[in-house]
């Protein structure tokens, strides 16, 4: 099966697509110029490929990234984090460890990192805001007639 879909194979599926019926079922084989026989499931997958909105870049995470770490970021509001909890590491990348005794401990780290990560946000937050309490922006000391 050729790796590309040609223009003439998307023609045929574009038109097989109009072609459905009121259930909007694919029909079980479709037979195309160039790729010759697909399933139904592969041509609702290219059809589907092909519908949807074109983003940009598919690789972008669906939110932004922070590039600071966050041990960084606690010492900039002043709280010590606590490392990682002993020997979960070792556990994870040890290749003789049990699927269980893996799991258990990569479930271990994702806990103590989301603490972390919002025991951070948090402090960050409070830190924010003992900052604007104290701020007094031109449009508090304007008069207003």
């Amino acid at each position: 099966m050729p790796e590309k879909w040609t223009a003439r194979d998307l023609a045929a599926l574009t038109e097989a697509a109009d072609a459905r019926g009121s259930d909007r079922k694919w029909p079980p084989v479709l037979e195309l110029p160039d790729r010759g026989r697909i399933t139904a499931e592969q041509a609702w997958r290219r059809w589907a490929k092909i519908k949807r909105p074109l983003i940009a870049d598919d690789d972008a995470p669906k939110r932004p990234r922070r590039e600071t770490p966050v041990k960084e970021r606690a010492t900039k509001v002043g709280l010590t984090v606590d490392g990682t909890p002993q020997g979960v590491r070792e556990t994870v990348a040890n290749p003789d460890a049990s699927p269980r005794a893996v799991r258990y401990a990569q479930q271990h780290l994702h806990q103590h990192q989301k603490a972390v990560r919002s025991s951070v946000a948090l402090a960050e937050l409070r830190a924010a805001a003992r900052i604007h309490r104290y701020v007094k922006f031109d449009n508090d000391t304007q008069d207003k007639n």
